[in-house]
Parts: structure tokens; sequence; C-alpha cells
């Protein structure tokens, strides 16, 4: 399954393992991976998070404030349901957009569209409004920045009510998947 994983997602993957052990927990959750995607400077979600004033302390505190609980029978470190299904997702996004590899992009945007996570949770209680449309992300002044349809490589999801900063999210967007707006 992961041969179609780019490096760095894997990476995310295993960091996401790492911190969930870090925090004494056996179940990998959706939660872990956002707090594994943000430490990854390079990726979308540390860019946009940071553009909203959001520290890794900030996510790392509204997750341990978080009661969650599940169920895990398992004695070995495992991913729950919502983290398997988030990475599905983002593989079948990726082939969608025939994109070669699935990349942090793919994730984070499955991240953001996934209701029902406590990533998503996590990311409402630090304020952020993660409605996107379905085929176009707008500029608060309603001209299309982005639209998945047009790229094979890679998508872009949401702006975090970013105004001021919507040229650097373009920039960011063509130096990520090396295309041309």
């Amino acid at each position: 399954m992961f041969e179609t994983f780019s490096t760095s997602a894997l990476e995310m993957i295993d960091k996401a393992l790492r911190i969930a052990k870090s925090l004494g927990k056996k179940l990998v959750g959706t939660e872990h991976l956002l707090l594994a995607m943000y430490q990854v400077e390079e990726s979308i979600c540390h860019f946009l998070l940071e553009e909203k004033n959001i520290t890794y302390e900030k996510l790392l505190e509204v997750v341990n404030g978080l009661v969650i609980l599940r169920k895990n029978e398992s004695k070995e470190d495992t991913y729950s349901k919502k983290f398997q299904e988030v990475i599905l997702y983002a593989q079948r996004l990726s082939e969608d957009l025939e994109s070669e590899y699935v990349y942090d992009e793919h994730i984070f945007y499955v991240m953001l569209k996934e209701y029902d996570t406590v990533a998503y949770v996590v990311l409402e209680k630090l304020g952020l409004d993660t409605v996107m449309p379905s085929d176009h992300l707008f500029s608060p002044d309603g001209i299309t920045v982005f639209s998945p349809k047009r790229l094979k490589i890679t998508i872009i999801f949401v702006i975090l009510r970013v105004n001021e900063s919507t040229q650097n999210i373009r920039i960011f967007i063509n130096h990520k998947s090396h295309i041309k707006l």
C-alpha cells in the first residue's frame, strides 16, 4: 500500500507513531498525524498553521486537553480507524488527481475534509475555519486561487481566512507542485 507514498509522507506517518509513543499512547490517531505534519517545516500544514500564528505548543496543548475515548484491544502500537481512513482516502485522492505519489498535501486535505476526526476537532478548537468549496479554493475577494481539477500532481485545501497572505499561498502552491499558476 505504501509504495505510492512520498518519502516525506512516510516520514510523517512514522513521526506520528513516535509522537503517540512519546505521549504514552499505543493507538496512533489523526491528532498525532497533525502534530507530525506540523513538525515538518516544509509541509503545507506547517505553512498554513504558522500563517495563523499557531505553534506546535498550541496544537499539543489542545490535544492534551481533549478527552479521547477509543477502544484498543491490541497490546501493540497500532493506528486508529480514522487514521487508517485518512491515509486510504489520501491515496485515493492522489490517484484521482493522477499524482505519481501521495504527498503531505493529500493527507492534510483529507484531514480537513473528514469532520469526524480528532485532528479536525483540534483545528476547530484553535478557531480555524476549515470550510472548503469542493472544486475551487477562493480568496476573500472571490477570485479563484486554485482549482484541483487543473493539476496532476497535488492539491491544496483551505484558506484559513488568510486574507493578506493569499499571494503567499499561491507562491507556496507553485513551489510545492512545480507548476505555473
